[in-house]
Protein backbone atom coordinates (compact mmCIF):
# COMPACT_ATOMS: atom_id res chain seq x y z
CA UNK A 1 0.00 0.00 0.00
CA UNK A 2 2.74 2.73 0.88
CA UNK A 3 4.19 1.99 -3.07
CA UNK A 4 1.48 2.62 -4.55
CA UNK A 5 0.64 5.46 -2.27
CA UNK A 6 3.81 6.98 -3.41
CA UNK A 7 3.42 6.14 -6.97
CA UNK A 8 0.24 7.70 -7.02
CA UNK A 9 2.06 11.04 -5.33
CA UNK A 10 4.57 11.08 -8.30
CA UNK A 11 1.88 11.27 -10.70
CA UNK A 12 -0.32 13.35 -8.94
CA UNK A 13 1.52 15.80 -6.08
CA UNK A 14 -1.48 17.52 -4.94
CA UNK A 15 -4.41 15.36 -5.46
CA UNK A 16 -7.17 17.63 -3.11
CA UNK A 17 -6.24 20.37 -6.33
CA UNK A 18 -6.13 17.57 -8.93
CA UNK A 19 -9.47 16.37 -7.98
CA UNK A 20 -10.70 19.72 -8.04
CA UNK A 21 -9.35 20.42 -11.23
CA UNK A 22 -9.85 17.53 -13.59
CA UNK A 23 -13.18 16.26 -11.87
CA UNK A 24 -14.59 15.46 -15.07
CA UNK A 25 -11.14 12.89 -15.37
CA UNK A 26 -12.02 9.14 -14.66
CA UNK A 27 -8.71 7.98 -14.53
CA UNK A 28 -7.48 10.84 -11.92
CA UNK A 29 -10.28 10.25 -9.73
CA UNK A 30 -10.05 6.66 -9.94
CA UNK A 31 -6.15 7.51 -8.64
CA UNK A 32 -7.36 9.64 -5.65
CA UNK A 33 -9.87 6.89 -5.21
CA UNK A 34 -6.86 4.05 -4.48
CA UNK A 35 -4.92 6.80 -2.60
CA UNK A 36 -7.27 7.92 -0.26
CA UNK A 37 -7.28 3.53 0.30
CA UNK A 38 -4.05 3.49 0.68
CA UNK A 39 -4.41 6.12 3.88
CA UNK A 40 -7.21 4.31 5.31
CA UNK A 41 -5.20 1.15 4.91
CA UNK A 42 -2.68 2.65 7.35
CA UNK A 43 -5.27 4.67 9.70
CA UNK A 44 -4.45 7.74 8.02
CA UNK A 45 -8.45 8.42 8.70
CA UNK A 46 -8.30 11.61 8.26
CA UNK A 47 -6.70 12.15 4.91
CA UNK A 48 -8.80 9.04 3.69
CA UNK A 49 -12.01 11.00 4.40
CA UNK A 50 -10.79 14.27 2.99
CA UNK A 51 -9.93 12.83 -0.30
CA UNK A 52 -13.34 11.02 -0.05
CA UNK A 53 -15.04 14.11 0.57
CA UNK A 54 -13.30 15.24 -1.98
CA UNK A 55 -14.46 13.25 -4.48
CA UNK A 56 -18.02 13.10 -3.80
CA UNK A 57 -18.09 17.31 -3.77
CA UNK A 58 -16.38 18.24 -6.76
CA UNK A 59 -17.34 15.05 -9.26
CA UNK A 60 -20.59 14.41 -11.23
CA UNK A 61 -22.38 11.44 -9.45
CA UNK A 62 -24.75 10.84 -12.45
CA UNK A 63 -21.09 10.96 -14.84
CA UNK A 64 -19.22 8.79 -12.27
CA UNK A 65 -21.24 6.89 -10.58
CA UNK A 66 -18.74 3.89 -10.40
CA UNK A 67 -16.12 5.90 -8.67
CA UNK A 68 -19.11 7.26 -6.07
CA UNK A 69 -20.34 3.69 -4.83
CA UNK A 70 -16.55 2.54 -4.41
CA UNK A 71 -16.33 5.97 -2.90
CA UNK A 72 -19.51 5.39 -0.45
CA UNK A 73 -18.15 1.50 -0.02
CA UNK A 74 -14.75 2.62 1.74
CA UNK A 75 -17.06 5.51 4.12
CA UNK A 76 -19.09 2.71 5.23
CA UNK A 77 -15.66 1.12 6.37
CA UNK A 78 -14.31 4.24 7.76
CA UNK A 79 -16.90 5.11 9.67
CA UNK A 80 -17.32 1.10 10.98
CA UNK A 81 -13.65 1.57 12.18
CA UNK A 82 -14.18 5.10 13.49
CA UNK A 83 -17.99 2.91 15.55
CA UNK A 84 -20.27 5.15 13.58
CA UNK A 85 -23.21 2.65 13.20
CA UNK A 86 -25.60 5.09 11.35
CA UNK A 87 -23.01 6.89 9.17
CA UNK A 88 -21.76 3.59 8.21
CA UNK A 89 -25.14 2.48 7.05
CA UNK A 90 -26.11 5.29 5.43
CA UNK A 91 -22.88 4.93 3.24
CA UNK A 92 -23.38 1.17 2.48
CA UNK A 93 -27.09 2.01 1.44
CA UNK A 94 -26.35 4.65 -1.13
CA UNK A 95 -23.23 2.29 -2.69
CA UNK A 96 -26.15 0.04 -2.57
CA UNK A 97 -28.68 1.56 -4.95
CA UNK A 98 -25.49 2.57 -7.06
CA UNK A 99 -24.98 -0.45 -7.51
CA UNK A 100 -28.56 -1.65 -8.29
CA UNK A 101 -29.32 0.85 -10.32
CA UNK A 102 -26.20 0.68 -12.50
CA UNK A 103 -25.95 -3.30 -12.42
CA UNK A 104 -22.38 -3.02 -11.45
CA UNK A 105 -21.99 -6.59 -10.53
CA UNK A 106 -17.58 -6.22 -10.30
CA UNK A 107 -17.90 -3.99 -7.40
CA UNK A 108 -20.86 -5.72 -5.78
CA UNK A 109 -18.79 -8.54 -4.43
CA UNK A 110 -16.92 -5.59 -2.80
CA UNK A 111 -20.08 -3.88 -1.27
CA UNK A 112 -21.14 -7.96 0.38
CA UNK A 113 -17.42 -7.58 2.26
CA UNK A 114 -18.23 -4.32 3.14
CA UNK A 115 -21.58 -5.30 5.02
CA UNK A 116 -20.20 -8.29 6.20
CA UNK A 117 -18.07 -6.35 8.14
CA UNK A 118 -20.74 -4.13 9.15
CA UNK A 119 -22.74 -6.57 10.60
CA UNK A 120 -20.23 -8.67 12.43
CA UNK A 121 -18.99 -5.38 14.28
CA UNK A 122 -22.26 -4.20 15.32
CA UNK A 123 -24.21 -7.64 16.06
CA UNK A 124 -26.18 -9.19 13.92
CA UNK A 125 -23.48 -12.56 13.38
CA UNK A 126 -25.83 -14.43 11.01
CA UNK A 127 -26.69 -11.81 8.77
CA UNK A 128 -23.39 -11.07 8.28
CA UNK A 129 -22.05 -14.61 7.61
CA UNK A 130 -24.80 -14.48 4.87
CA UNK A 131 -22.54 -11.22 3.04
CA UNK A 132 -19.55 -12.93 3.86
CA UNK A 133 -20.62 -16.43 1.78
CA UNK A 134 -21.76 -13.88 -0.72
CA UNK A 135 -19.01 -12.17 -1.06
CA UNK A 136 -16.65 -15.44 -1.87
CA UNK A 137 -19.45 -16.50 -4.41
CA UNK A 138 -19.61 -13.16 -6.06
CA UNK A 139 -16.09 -12.65 -6.07
CA UNK A 140 -14.93 -16.21 -7.35
CA UNK A 141 -17.70 -15.71 -10.39
CA UNK A 142 -16.76 -12.41 -11.45
CA UNK A 143 -13.16 -13.10 -10.73
CA UNK A 144 -12.67 -10.81 -7.58
CA UNK A 145 -9.77 -12.85 -5.49
CA UNK A 146 -9.45 -10.34 -3.15
CA UNK A 147 -12.92 -10.26 -2.07
CA UNK A 148 -13.38 -14.02 -2.54
CA UNK A 149 -10.32 -14.05 0.24
CA UNK A 150 -11.68 -11.35 2.26
CA UNK A 151 -15.09 -12.93 2.29
CA UNK A 152 -13.29 -16.12 3.80
CA UNK A 153 -11.33 -14.50 6.42
CA UNK A 154 -14.68 -13.06 7.35
CA UNK A 155 -16.38 -16.58 7.21
CA UNK A 156 -13.42 -17.99 9.68
CA UNK A 157 -13.66 -15.00 11.97
CA UNK A 158 -17.75 -15.53 12.33
CA UNK A 159 -17.09 -19.22 13.06
CA UNK A 160 -17.16 -20.38 16.50
CA UNK A 161 -16.13 -24.38 15.51
CA UNK A 162 -12.42 -24.67 15.46
CA UNK A 163 -13.14 -27.06 12.22
CA UNK A 164 -15.00 -24.07 10.76
CA UNK A 165 -12.35 -21.31 10.86
CA UNK A 166 -9.59 -23.92 10.40
CA UNK A 167 -11.60 -24.80 6.71
CA UNK A 168 -12.50 -21.21 5.90
CA UNK A 169 -8.69 -19.96 6.68
CA UNK A 170 -7.09 -23.04 4.51
CA UNK A 171 -9.57 -22.17 1.36
CA UNK A 172 -7.96 -18.67 0.93
CA UNK A 173 -4.48 -20.11 0.59
CA UNK A 174 -5.90 -21.87 -2.82
CA UNK A 175 -6.53 -18.12 -4.36
CA UNK A 176 -3.10 -16.85 -2.61
CA UNK A 177 -1.27 -19.71 -4.12
CA UNK A 178 -3.16 -18.86 -7.20
CA UNK A 179 -1.84 -15.25 -7.22
CA UNK A 180 1.77 -16.18 -5.92
CA UNK A 181 1.30 -14.22 -3.05
CA UNK A 182 3.36 -16.45 -1.14
CA UNK A 183 3.68 -13.66 1.61
CA UNK A 184 0.08 -13.74 2.08
CA UNK A 185 0.03 -17.70 2.09
CA UNK A 186 2.77 -17.52 4.71
CA UNK A 187 1.13 -15.44 7.12
CA UNK A 188 -2.16 -17.11 7.00
CA UNK A 189 -0.57 -20.56 6.85
CA UNK A 190 0.92 -19.25 10.50
CA UNK A 191 -2.91 -18.14 11.60
CA UNK A 192 -4.24 -21.44 11.65
CA UNK A 193 -1.12 -22.65 13.24
CA UNK A 194 -2.01 -20.29 15.74
CA UNK A 195 -5.47 -21.25 15.79
CA UNK A 196 -4.70 -25.15 16.01
CA UNK A 197 -2.49 -24.54 18.97
CA UNK A 198 -4.47 -22.65 20.85
CA UNK A 199 -7.67 -25.33 20.43
CA UNK A 200 -4.60 -27.78 21.54
CA UNK A 201 -4.42 -29.59 18.48
CA UNK A 202 -0.36 -29.57 18.25
CA UNK A 203 0.23 -32.06 15.38
CA UNK A 204 -1.65 -30.62 13.03
CA UNK A 205 -0.30 -26.81 13.94
CA UNK A 206 3.01 -28.00 13.39
CA UNK A 207 1.49 -29.46 9.66
CA UNK A 208 0.25 -25.65 8.87
CA UNK A 209 3.93 -24.23 10.27
CA UNK A 210 5.88 -26.38 8.20
CA UNK A 211 3.61 -25.31 5.45
CA UNK A 212 4.16 -21.70 6.13
CA UNK A 213 7.73 -22.40 5.41
CA UNK A 214 7.31 -24.30 1.76
CA UNK A 215 5.22 -21.24 1.09
CA UNK A 216 8.62 -18.78 2.17
CA UNK A 217 10.71 -20.50 -0.23
CA UNK A 218 8.93 -19.93 -3.15
CA UNK A 219 9.86 -16.11 -2.66
CA UNK A 220 12.47 -16.00 -5.45
CA UNK A 221 13.81 -12.60 -4.71
CA UNK A 222 16.15 -11.77 -1.41
CA UNK A 223 14.10 -8.48 -1.08
CA UNK A 224 11.82 -7.32 2.27
CA UNK A 225 8.75 -9.27 1.43
CA UNK A 226 11.08 -12.76 1.65
CA UNK A 227 12.53 -11.45 5.03
CA UNK A 228 8.95 -10.51 6.38
CA UNK A 229 7.59 -13.52 5.49
CA UNK A 230 10.45 -15.53 7.46
CA UNK A 231 9.59 -13.13 10.58
CA UNK A 232 6.75 -14.16 10.46
CA UNK A 233 7.14 -17.86 10.47
CA UNK A 234 10.20 -17.78 13.34
CA UNK A 235 7.72 -15.36 15.02
CA UNK A 236 5.14 -18.30 14.82
CA UNK A 237 8.38 -21.18 15.72
CA UNK A 238 8.96 -18.75 19.01
CA UNK A 239 4.76 -18.86 20.38
CA UNK A 240 5.06 -22.32 19.87
CA UNK A 241 8.38 -23.43 21.55
CA UNK A 242 7.45 -20.83 24.48
CA UNK A 243 4.10 -22.65 25.09
CA UNK A 244 5.32 -25.91 25.14
CA UNK A 245 8.13 -24.68 27.60
CA UNK A 246 11.20 -25.40 25.42
CA UNK A 247 12.67 -21.78 26.57
CA UNK A 248 16.35 -22.41 24.46
CA UNK A 249 14.38 -22.94 20.99
CA UNK A 250 12.08 -20.22 21.68
CA UNK A 251 15.44 -17.77 22.48
CA UNK A 252 16.71 -19.23 19.48
CA UNK A 253 13.99 -18.49 16.90
CA UNK A 254 13.25 -14.86 18.85
CA UNK A 255 16.71 -13.83 17.60
CA UNK A 256 15.94 -15.41 14.45
CA UNK A 257 12.89 -13.45 14.44
CA UNK A 258 14.37 -9.92 15.19
CA UNK A 259 17.39 -10.27 12.83
CA UNK A 260 15.07 -11.12 9.98
CA UNK A 261 12.94 -8.26 10.67
CA UNK A 262 16.07 -5.47 10.89
CA UNK A 263 16.55 -7.30 7.21
CA UNK A 264 13.28 -6.54 5.99
CA UNK A 265 12.81 -2.95 7.35
CA UNK A 266 16.86 -2.15 5.46
CA UNK A 267 15.92 -4.22 2.35
CA UNK A 268 16.51 -1.67 -0.42
CA UNK A 269 13.83 -0.98 -3.00
CA UNK A 270 15.57 -0.10 -5.97
CA UNK A 271 12.52 1.11 -7.78
CA UNK A 272 11.53 3.25 -4.70
CA UNK A 273 14.72 5.07 -5.45
CA UNK A 274 14.61 5.52 -9.15
CA UNK A 275 10.94 7.19 -9.06
CA UNK A 276 12.43 9.55 -6.20
CA UNK A 277 15.37 10.22 -8.77
CA UNK A 278 13.53 11.20 -11.38
CA UNK A 279 11.33 13.10 -9.27
CA UNK A 280 14.47 14.90 -7.71
CA UNK A 281 15.35 15.33 -11.65
CA UNK A 282 12.40 17.34 -12.03
CA UNK A 283 12.31 19.28 -8.97
CA UNK A 284 15.55 20.45 -10.28
CA UNK A 285 14.70 21.37 -13.62
CA UNK A 286 12.29 23.68 -12.07
CA UNK A 287 14.80 25.28 -9.75
CA UNK A 288 16.90 26.14 -12.63
CA UNK A 289 14.23 27.79 -14.40
CA UNK A 290 13.98 29.51 -11.23
CA UNK A 291 17.25 30.41 -11.06
CA UNK A 292 17.49 32.28 -14.05
CA UNK A 293 14.81 34.40 -12.96
CA UNK A 294 16.13 34.91 -9.93
CA UNK A 295 19.22 36.25 -10.94
CA UNK A 296 17.93 39.03 -13.25
CA UNK A 297 16.39 40.76 -9.81
CA UNK A 298 19.69 39.57 -7.44
CA UNK A 299 20.62 42.84 -6.75
CA UNK A 300 17.20 44.31 -5.87
CA UNK A 301 16.82 41.11 -3.22
CA UNK A 302 20.17 41.60 -1.60
CA UNK A 303 19.06 43.01 1.83
CA UNK A 304 16.14 39.75 1.75
CA UNK A 305 18.90 37.52 0.75
CA UNK A 306 21.05 38.68 3.32
CA UNK A 307 17.96 38.56 6.00
CA UNK A 308 17.27 35.14 4.71
CA UNK A 309 21.00 33.34 5.10
CA UNK A 310 20.35 34.74 8.50
CA UNK A 311 17.28 33.01 9.38
CA UNK A 312 19.10 29.06 7.74
CA UNK A 313 22.22 29.45 9.71
CA UNK A 314 19.48 30.04 12.54
CA UNK A 315 17.49 27.16 11.58
CA UNK A 316 20.64 24.93 11.14
CA UNK A 317 22.22 25.48 14.11
CA UNK A 318 19.14 24.45 15.80
CA UNK A 319 19.08 21.25 13.44
CA UNK A 320 22.76 20.62 14.60
CA UNK A 321 21.70 20.95 17.84
CA UNK A 322 18.69 18.63 17.67
CA UNK A 323 20.90 16.04 15.68
CA UNK A 324 23.40 16.11 19.05
CA UNK A 325 20.38 15.20 21.18
CA UNK A 326 19.37 12.67 19.14
CA UNK A 327 22.36 11.18 18.62
CA UNK A 328 23.26 11.26 22.59
CA UNK A 329 19.35 10.04 22.98
CA UNK A 330 20.32 7.43 20.39
CA UNK A 331 23.83 6.03 22.03
CA UNK A 332 21.33 6.16 25.71
CA UNK A 333 19.16 3.41 24.35
CA UNK A 334 22.48 1.57 22.59
CA UNK A 335 23.48 1.37 26.16
CA UNK A 336 20.40 0.16 27.86
CA UNK A 337 20.05 -2.50 24.86
CA UNK A 338 23.18 -3.64 25.86
CA UNK A 339 23.03 -4.22 29.07
CA UNK A 340 19.36 -6.11 28.46
CA UNK A 341 21.23 -8.41 26.14
CA UNK A 342 24.14 -9.03 28.81
CA UNK A 343 21.64 -10.09 31.11
CA UNK A 344 19.33 -12.01 28.80
CA UNK A 345 22.80 -13.63 27.64
CA UNK A 346 23.57 -14.63 31.37
CA UNK A 347 19.95 -15.79 32.03
CA UNK A 348 20.10 -18.09 29.36
CA UNK A 349 23.84 -19.51 30.30
CA UNK A 350 22.24 -20.15 34.27
CA UNK A 351 19.07 -22.17 31.93
CA UNK A 352 21.80 -24.13 30.41
CA UNK A 353 23.94 -24.26 33.49
CA UNK A 354 20.52 -26.03 35.62
CA UNK A 355 19.52 -28.12 32.98
CA UNK A 356 22.70 -29.89 32.92
CA UNK A 357 23.17 -30.30 36.38
CA UNK A 358 19.84 -31.31 36.89
CA UNK A 359 19.94 -33.81 34.02
CA UNK A 360 23.33 -35.42 36.26
CA UNK A 361 21.13 -35.51 39.33
CA UNK A 362 18.63 -37.55 37.50
CA UNK A 363 21.35 -39.70 36.38
CA UNK A 364 22.66 -40.21 39.76
CA UNK A 365 19.00 -40.99 40.95
CA UNK A 366 18.53 -43.61 38.27
CA UNK A 367 22.27 -45.07 38.97
CA UNK A 368 22.03 -45.43 42.61
CA UNK A 369 17.98 -46.86 42.15
CA UNK A 370 19.02 -49.35 39.76
CA UNK A 371 21.03 -51.65 41.43
CA UNK A 372 18.37 -52.53 43.59
CA UNK A 373 14.91 -53.30 41.73
CA UNK A 374 12.05 -55.36 43.39
CA UNK A 375 9.02 -53.89 41.75
CA UNK A 376 9.64 -52.37 38.40
CA UNK A 377 5.86 -50.35 38.71
CA UNK A 378 7.55 -48.83 42.38
CA UNK A 379 10.84 -47.83 40.90
CA UNK A 380 8.76 -45.70 38.69
CA UNK A 381 6.18 -44.45 40.35
CA UNK A 382 9.37 -43.30 42.75
CA UNK A 383 11.68 -41.68 40.42
CA UNK A 384 8.66 -39.98 39.01
CA UNK A 385 7.79 -38.26 42.29
CA UNK A 386 11.70 -37.31 42.57
CA UNK A 387 11.79 -35.97 39.14
CA UNK A 388 8.50 -33.81 39.78
CA UNK A 389 9.85 -32.41 42.94
CA UNK A 390 13.08 -30.69 40.84
CA UNK A 391 10.42 -29.75 38.42
CA UNK A 392 8.43 -28.12 41.21
CA UNK A 393 11.43 -25.82 41.96
CA UNK A 394 11.15 -24.48 38.12
CA UNK A 395 7.73 -23.98 38.13
CA UNK A 396 8.13 -21.90 41.00
CA UNK A 397 11.45 -19.93 39.51
CA UNK A 398 9.27 -19.41 36.28
CA UNK A 399 5.85 -18.29 38.40
CA UNK A 400 7.35 -15.51 40.49
CA UNK A 401 10.23 -14.51 38.25
CA UNK A 402 12.90 -14.56 41.08
CA UNK A 403 15.54 -16.95 39.12
CA UNK A 404 18.26 -16.38 42.45
CA UNK A 405 16.01 -17.99 45.07
CA UNK A 406 13.18 -20.73 46.44
CA UNK A 407 10.43 -19.62 49.32
CA UNK A 408 10.94 -23.01 51.14
CA UNK A 409 7.11 -23.11 52.22
CA UNK A 410 5.95 -22.38 49.24
CA UNK A 411 7.89 -25.39 47.64
CA UNK A 412 7.12 -28.10 50.39
CA UNK A 413 3.50 -26.93 49.75
CA UNK A 414 4.11 -27.71 46.18
CA UNK A 415 5.71 -30.68 47.11
CA UNK A 416 2.88 -32.27 49.62
CA UNK A 417 0.09 -30.91 47.23
CA UNK A 418 1.83 -33.07 44.28
CA UNK A 419 2.79 -35.92 46.48
CA UNK A 420 -0.95 -36.31 47.56
CA UNK A 421 -2.00 -35.94 44.17
CA UNK A 422 0.10 -38.48 42.72
CA UNK A 423 0.63 -41.48 45.49
CA UNK A 424 -1.89 -44.31 46.05
CA UNK A 425 -2.73 -44.78 49.61
CA UNK A 426 -5.02 -48.20 49.11
CA UNK A 427 -8.06 -46.45 51.54
CA UNK A 428 -4.97 -44.69 54.11
CA UNK A 429 -6.01 -41.86 55.69
CA UNK A 430 -2.75 -39.49 55.07
CA UNK A 431 -2.01 -35.71 56.81
CA UNK A 432 0.99 -33.86 56.26
CA UNK A 433 1.58 -31.34 58.73
CA UNK A 434 3.84 -28.41 57.71
CA UNK A 435 5.56 -25.79 60.12
CA UNK A 436 7.79 -23.85 57.39
CA UNK A 437 9.85 -20.84 58.71
CA UNK A 438 10.04 -17.65 55.94
CA UNK A 439 13.16 -19.59 54.48
CA UNK A 440 14.56 -18.57 51.14
CA UNK A 441 17.30 -20.47 49.77
CA UNK A 442 19.06 -21.36 46.08
CA UNK A 443 18.14 -23.68 44.00
CA UNK A 444 21.50 -25.67 44.63
CA UNK A 445 20.21 -26.04 48.38
CA UNK A 446 16.36 -26.58 47.65
CA UNK A 447 16.71 -29.34 44.99
CA UNK A 448 18.48 -31.58 47.47
CA UNK A 449 16.07 -30.73 50.91
CA UNK A 450 12.96 -31.95 47.70
CA UNK A 451 14.48 -34.98 47.12
CA UNK A 452 15.08 -35.63 50.33
CA UNK A 453 11.48 -35.28 51.31
CA UNK A 454 10.43 -37.06 48.67
CA UNK A 455 12.24 -40.18 49.82
CA UNK A 456 11.05 -39.83 53.37
CA UNK A 457 7.47 -39.73 52.23
CA UNK A 458 7.76 -42.99 50.25
CA UNK A 459 9.28 -44.65 52.80
CA UNK A 460 6.68 -43.54 55.37
CA UNK A 461 3.72 -45.09 53.18
CA UNK A 462 5.89 -48.15 51.89
CA UNK A 463 6.74 -49.23 55.55
CA UNK A 464 3.33 -48.77 56.57
CA UNK A 465 0.84 -49.90 54.05
CA UNK A 466 -0.78 -52.67 56.80
CA UNK A 467 -0.96 -49.91 59.51
CA UNK A 468 -4.65 -48.98 60.54
CA UNK A 469 -5.77 -45.43 61.07
CA UNK A 470 -4.69 -42.12 60.06
CA UNK A 471 -1.17 -41.51 59.21
CA UNK A 472 0.17 -38.53 60.50
CA UNK A 473 3.51 -37.00 59.11
CA UNK A 474 4.85 -33.29 60.52
CA UNK A 475 7.46 -31.41 58.66
CA UNK A 476 9.49 -28.68 60.20
CA UNK A 477 11.95 -26.31 58.86
CA UNK A 478 13.02 -23.54 61.05
CA UNK A 479 15.99 -20.98 61.20
CA UNK A 480 18.99 -20.95 64.09
CA UNK A 481 21.20 -18.51 64.14
CA UNK A 482 23.34 -18.59 60.64
CA UNK A 483 22.17 -22.45 60.04
CA UNK A 484 18.55 -24.44 59.40
CA UNK A 485 17.23 -27.58 60.79
CA UNK A 486 14.89 -29.33 59.30
CA UNK A 487 12.54 -32.14 60.95
CA UNK A 488 10.67 -35.27 60.11
CA UNK A 489 8.62 -37.78 61.82
CA UNK A 490 5.72 -40.12 61.04
CA UNK A 491 3.52 -42.02 63.78
CA UNK A 492 4.01 -45.19 62.03
CA UNK A 493 5.85 -48.09 62.67
CA UNK A 494 9.41 -46.34 63.02
CA UNK A 495 12.22 -47.87 61.88
CA UNK A 496 13.41 -51.79 62.45
CA UNK A 497 16.43 -52.28 64.34
CA UNK A 498 18.12 -53.69 61.19
CA UNK A 499 17.88 -50.44 59.39
CA UNK A 500 19.05 -48.45 62.29
CA UNK A 501 21.67 -50.51 62.58
CA UNK A 502 22.58 -50.72 58.79
CA UNK A 503 21.96 -47.68 57.20
CA UNK A 504 24.02 -47.39 54.52
CA UNK A 505 22.48 -51.01 52.67
CA UNK A 506 19.06 -49.24 52.06
CA UNK A 507 19.04 -47.25 49.07
CA UNK A 508 16.35 -44.79 50.28
CA UNK A 509 18.89 -44.13 53.08
CA UNK A 510 22.10 -43.76 50.66
CA UNK A 511 19.90 -41.22 48.44
CA UNK A 512 19.56 -39.08 51.65
CA UNK A 513 22.94 -39.45 52.93
CA UNK A 514 24.26 -38.44 49.75
CA UNK A 515 21.94 -35.07 49.53
CA UNK A 516 22.75 -34.56 53.06
CA UNK A 517 26.72 -34.77 52.22
CA UNK A 518 25.95 -31.86 49.24
CA UNK A 519 24.87 -29.66 51.59
CA UNK A 520 27.97 -30.28 53.92
CA UNK A 521 25.11 -31.44 56.71
CA UNK A 522 24.19 -33.90 59.41
CA UNK A 523 21.60 -36.08 59.97
CA UNK A 524 19.86 -38.28 62.25
CA UNK A 525 18.14 -41.27 61.89
CA UNK A 526 15.72 -42.56 64.83
CA UNK A 527 12.54 -43.72 66.81
CA UNK A 528 10.22 -41.66 68.65
CA UNK A 529 6.69 -42.80 68.61
CA UNK A 530 7.34 -43.21 64.93
CA UNK A 531 10.08 -42.51 62.43
CA UNK A 532 12.05 -39.74 62.79
CA UNK A 533 14.78 -38.01 61.03
CA UNK A 534 16.50 -34.53 61.76
CA UNK A 535 18.87 -32.59 59.47
CA UNK A 536 21.06 -29.41 59.90
CA UNK A 537 22.19 -27.88 56.89
CA UNK A 538 23.41 -24.48 55.61
CA UNK A 539 22.46 -22.79 52.55
CA UNK A 540 24.92 -24.20 49.84
CA UNK A 541 27.56 -21.72 48.52
CA UNK A 542 27.51 -21.51 44.70
CA UNK A 543 29.90 -19.81 42.02
CA UNK A 544 27.70 -16.80 40.16
CA UNK A 545 27.83 -18.07 36.69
Amino acid sequence: MEKSSELIDSLVPNISVSIEKYKNCSDVLGLALEKGISYLSIDSIDAALQIFHSIILYSDKERHPKIHARVYIELGLLHEYLGRNEDSRRNLDLAHSLILANSFHDIYPWYCVRNSSYHRVFGNRDTAMVYAIKATELGTKFGNDRASVDGLLLQGLLSSAIEDKVCYLEQTLTLYNKNEDYVAATSQCCNIARVLFEANQTDRGLTFLNRSRSYVNKIESRNSDYYFAYSVYYNMLTYYFRHSNQLDSAFHYQALKYDYEKKATVDIDHNKIDGKVNLFQSQLAAAQTKLTILTQVIFGLLTLLILGMGIALYLNNKKKNEIVSQKHSIELQNGQLEALNQKQAGLLTEVHHRVKNNLQLVISILTLSSRKIDDTEDFIDQISQKIRSMALIHNQLYATGDYEKINLEEYFISLKENYLTYSIFENKSVTINLNIDIINVNIETAMPLGLIITELLTNTLKHNKSMDGNLVIDIKAESIWNEYMLSYNDNGSGYSDGVLENLNDHMGVKLINNMVKQLDGTAQFFNNNGAKFIMNFKEKVVSKV
